[in-house]
């Protein structure tokens, strides 16, 4: 079974995430990102040697990256957002028909309500 590590909301704070990927590197096939990565998305490409997925959050307001993304993985359609442009601070109805309209199986996103659990998947 493949190993993902997911980050979300890192806001140039890095020290910490790197040191996560570091301590873990031989156990990870790859990486999500879900926003507001600041000036990590170059590093965290040289530091995972499998796929690394990243998506522009609210706070990356000059970043090239997409928004959304969504790709096959491992036999599964995975839709990976921020959530921000689905308001799911408001709940999850936008993201569920966002996801549906992707034919998702799997969705990433981060709630935007920053406590306890900052990242959740959903299951469509």
């Amino acid at each position: 079974m493949a190993k993902y590590i997911v980050f979300s909301d890192s806001h140039g704070k890095n020290d910490r995430m790197y040191d996560i990927i570091r301590k873990n590197q031989d156990q990870i096939d790859g990486l999500f990102h879900l926003g507001d990565v600041g000036d990590a998305a170059e590093e965290l490409s040289l530091m995972v040697k499998g796929p690394v997925y990243l998506v522009r959050g609210n706070c990356d307001t000059y970043s090239s990256l997409r928004t959304e993304n969504v790709f096959r993985l491992h036999g599964h359609k995975i839709a990976m957002t921020h959530g921000h442009n689905q308001h799911v601070e408001r709940g999850v109805d936008v993201l569920k028909y966002w996801a549906l309209q992707n034919e998702a199986d799997v969705v990433l996103y981060l709630s935007l309500i920053h406590i306890s659990e900052p990242t959740r998947h959903l299951r469509i």
